[in-house]
């Protein structure tokens, strides 16, 4: 006997007081990404932690301070001519601004670039 697929455009994780900790599904949008699809971790006040999600440049797991990303990690593909491909990591300061940035070019460089 074969299961029938369980379908849903989005997936909530609540836990016992009804608190929504996971969202399994469009997380967001933004320019030039479209929509962004993933799975996204909220603590016990509903603040986004974690999030691993699929934008048309690519995966990117993203962690979160008092709302704001502290760690990015990702992969780029080319989707626009001049796009910047490969792999990323940024480090930010406790309120998101960027403090450094490392991505691998397919030439096989490494750019590094400090925040402000």
């Amino acid at each position: 006997m074969t299961a029938e697929p369980v379908r849903a455009n989005r997936f909530e994780l609540v836990d016992r007081a009804g608190n929504v900790r996971a969202v399994l599904g469009q997380v967001g949008s933004g320019p030039g990404t479209g929509e962004i699809y993933g799975l996204s971790l909220l603590d016990t006040h509903g603040t986004e932690r974690l999030a691993l999600t699929l934008d048309a440049h690519g995966p990117t797991v993203v962690f979160l301070q008092a709302g704001n990303v502290a760690l990015q990690l990702g992969v780029d593909d080319p989707v626009l001519p001049g796009d910047n491909a490969g792999a990323f990591v940024t480090i930010a300061a406790g309120d998101g601004r960027p403090l450094l940035r490392l991505r691998a070019v397919p030439d096989g460089t490494l750019l590094m670039e400090g925040g402000d």
